[in-house]
C-alpha cells in the first residue's frame, strides 16, 4: 500500500494575514502536488530540471512539481522528511537566485509565458479575477508571485484594493487548466510587477 505524504510550504514570519485568509499556503500545495493538471510530465520537465533529478530518476516528476513549488516560492522554506522534496523545492529556489537570466526559460519549461497586460482586477472573499484589456477574452486567476504583499510588487497602497480596480501588471501567465477558487479560472498569472492605474471600475 503506498503511503500518502504530507509538506507544508512555510513562510516568512512577516506573511500578512489577508493572504493566509485565501488559502494561499494550500494553493501552493496544489500548485506543488497538481502542478495545473499535470504539467510536469516527461514531455516539457525543463532540460536543468530533468540533470537536477537524476538522483530521483523513478520520480523525475514528481520532483520537477516540487521544484516548480520552490521557484515560485523563493522565500520561505518547507517542512517535509522526504529528500526529494525538500531537495527539489530548495534547487527550486536557488535557482530563482541564482540565474536571473533563465528565469523565462524555466518558466516556458512548465507552459508559462511572460505577460504585461492592463486591466480589471475584481478582489473580494475567494475572488481575485484579472481581466485584461485588449486581448483573448477570459478572466485571470491573479496573485503575486510567491505570495507576497502586493507593495513589494509597485503598489504604493498598503493593501491590494478590494472591490475593483483598474491595473497594470507584469508576470507569467499560466496555461490554460483549473486554478484559482475550485478551479473556476481557465488561467492563472503570477505578478511579479503591480500599478495601481485607478481605484474603480
Amino acid at each position: 500500500m503506498r503511503r500518502k505524504c504530507r509538506a507544508k510550504i512555510t513562510q516568512p514570519y512577516n506573511r500578512p494575514p489577508h493572504l493566509l485568509s485565501m488559502h494561499s499556503i494550500s494553493k501552493s500545495l496544489f500548485i506543488a502536488i497538481g502542478l495545473a493538471h499535470g504539467l510536469a510530465t516527461a514531455a516539457n520537465i525543463p532540460d536543468v530540471v530533468m540533470r537536477l533529478s537524476d538522483s530521483y530518476a523513478a520520480s523525475r516528476e514528481e520532483y520537477a512539481r516540487w521544484f516548480f513549488a520552490g521557484f515560485t516560492h523563493p522565500v520561505g522554506g518547507i517542512s517535509t522528511n522526504l529528500d526529494l522534496m525538500r531537495d527539489a523545492y530548495t534547487q527550486g529556489q536557488s535557482y530563482w537566485r541564482e540565474h536571473a537570466n533563465e528565469r523565462d526559460q524555466i518558466f516556458s519549461g512548465y507552459g508559462y509565458q511572460a505577460v504585461e497586460a492592463d486591466g480589471v482586477w475584481s478582489r473580494g472573499f475567494e475572488k481575485s479575477s484579472f481581466v485584461p484589456v485588449n486581448s483573448q477574452p477570459g478572466k485571470w486567476w491573479m496573485t503575486s508571485f510567491g505570495g507576497v504583499k502586493w507593495t513589494e510588487l509597485g503598489t504604493n497602497h498598503a493593501d491590494a484594493p478590494s472591490g475593483q480596480a483598474q491595473v497594470h501588471i507584469v508576470g507569467y501567465l499560466s496555461p490554460r487548466g483549473g486554478y484559482g477558487h475550485l478551479g473556476m479560472y481557465e488561467q492563472e498569472v503570477l505578478v511579479t510587477s503591480f500599478t495601481l492605474l485607478h481605484q474603480g471600475p
